[in-house]
C-alpha cells in the first residue's frame, strides 16, 4: 500500500520579514496538518487551531467508535442535541448540496463502496458480488436532514471528500477571530490561505507533480485569501496484478475512476466547496467538470492528465506564478 500525505505545500519566500511567526504541527484526519501563523497571532492561537483537527475528526471519522458519524452509520439516524451533532448536520447537509450541484459525482453514501475496497487497510479488489451490494446503497438522495434530525433511509455516509475542506473553513474563523491576518492552514492536499505574506506578495503554492517524490512540483500557484484543494490517484493506491487501482471511486460503477486524469486542483475562497469540487470534478472527467466549473464564479479548476499536461479552466492560469 503506497500513499502520498501531501499534495500541494508553501514554497519558499513563507516568512514575515520582521516579527515572529508561530507553528503548530500534527497527525489528524489520516494526514499530517500544520497551521503557521505569519507575524501575528501566539503560539497558543496556533496550538489550538491544530487540535481543532482531533475535535473534529470525533465528529467526522467513518472508522472510530467514538465519533458522531460512527454512531449515525450504526443507528441509522441522529437527533441534533449537541454541538458536535449539529456541525455534522451543517456539513451534512452542504454536501447533499454539492450532490445536486455535481449530479452525484459527489455522493458522501460511497461508504459500503470505501468500506468494500478498504484503501485506508489492507486494500484489493472486492469480488463482483460485494460490490453489487455496495452499490445498490449508494444514492444522496435517501438521506434526510434537517435541523432536528438525520435520516439515513438504508444509507451510510463517508464524509472523506467534504471534512477536510469544512474543517479548513472553520480554522479559518477562528484564527480571523484571534486577530490572525495572516496564515497558512494546511491539511494534507487542502491548504488555506489567510491574507497574504506579511510582506504584501501573495502566498506560493506548489501543486505536486503526480507519483513525484518530495519538492517535486510542476507549478507554483499564487493565493491570498483562497483555498487551493488537490484530489489525485497518487494520494492512495495500490496495484493488483500489475494494475493500479486508486482511492477515488466512481459511485456509478463501483470501480476508481479511470477518465485520463491523474489529479483536479480547485482554488476558491470556500475550502469547503474546493474539497467537495476536488473530487466530484475527477469523477465527473475533463470535459463535464469544465463545463461546471466555467459557470462557478469564483472558482477555478487545473487538471493533470494522464501525459501530465496541465489543463486550466477559464482564468486559472493567471494564478500561475510565471
Amino acid at each position: 500500500m503506497l500513499s502520498v500525505l501531501a499534495t500541494a505545500f508553501c514554497l519558499g519566500g513563507c516568512a514575515a520579514p520582521r516579527g515572529v511567526n508561530y507553528t503548530a504541527d500534527g497527525y489528524s484526519l489520516n494526514t499530517y496538518v500544520k497551521v503557521t501563523l505569519y507575524g501575528c497571532g501566539s503560539q497558543r492561537v496556533a496550538d489550538e487551531a491544530v487540535k481543532m483537527c482531533s475535535y473534529y475528526e470525533e465528529i467526522f471519522s467513518r472508522t472510530s467508535e467514538t465519533s458522531r458519524l460512527y454512531a449515525l452509520n450504526e443507528n441509522g439516524s441522529l437527533d441534533i442535541e449537541t454541538e458536535e451533532d449539529k456541525r455534522l448536520a451543517d456539513a451534512l447537509k452542504s454536501a447533499l448540496q454539492y450532490g445536486e450541484m455535481t449530479d452525484g459525482a459527489l455522493d458522501i453514501t460511497i461508504e459500503p463502496l470505501s468500506s468494500a475496497w478498504d484503501f485506508g487497510g489492507d486494500a484489493s479488489v472486492p469480488d463482483k458480488e460485494q460490490l453489487e451490494a455496495a452499490l445498490k446503497l449508494v444514492d444522496y438522495r435517501k438521506v434526510e436532514a434537517s435541523n432536528d434530525r438525520i435520516l439515513l433511509n438504508g444509507a451510510r455516509l463517508d464524509m472523506g471528500a467534504v471534512a477536510k475542506g469544512y474543517i479548513a473553513d472553520r480554522i479559518k474563523e477562528y484564527l480571523i477571530g484571534e486577530g490572525v491576518d495572516s496564515a497558512l492552514i494546511y491539511l494534507g492536499g487542502n491548504v488555506l490561505c489567510i491574507g497574504k505574506k506579511p510582506d504584501g506578495e501573495d502566498f506560493l503554492i506548489g501543486l505536486q507533480r503526480p507519483f513525484g517524490e518530495g519538492n517535486d512540483v510542476m507549478c507554483a500557484l499564487r493565493a491570498s485569501d483562497l483555498s487551493v484543494v488537490t484530489s489525485g490517484v497518487y494520494e492512495r493506491f495500490f496495484y493488483e496484478n500489475g494494475k493500479l487501482y486508486h482511492h477515488i471511486l466512481d459511485p456509478d460503477t463501483g470501480f476508481p475512476c479511470d477518465n485520463g486524469l491523474l489529479s483536479v486542483t480547485i482554488i476558491a475562497k470556500d475550502s469547503a466547496l474546493c474539497d467537495a469540487l476536488s473530487t466530484a470534478c475527477f469523477v465527473m472527467g475533463q470535459e463535464q467538470a469544465m463545463r461546471l466549473v466555467d459557470g462557478l464564479e469564483g472558482v477555478y479548476a487545473i487538471f493533470v492528465d494522464s501525459e501530465y499536461r496541465l489543463i486550466y479552466s477559464e482564468g486559472a492560469k493567471e494564478f500561475v506564478q510565471e
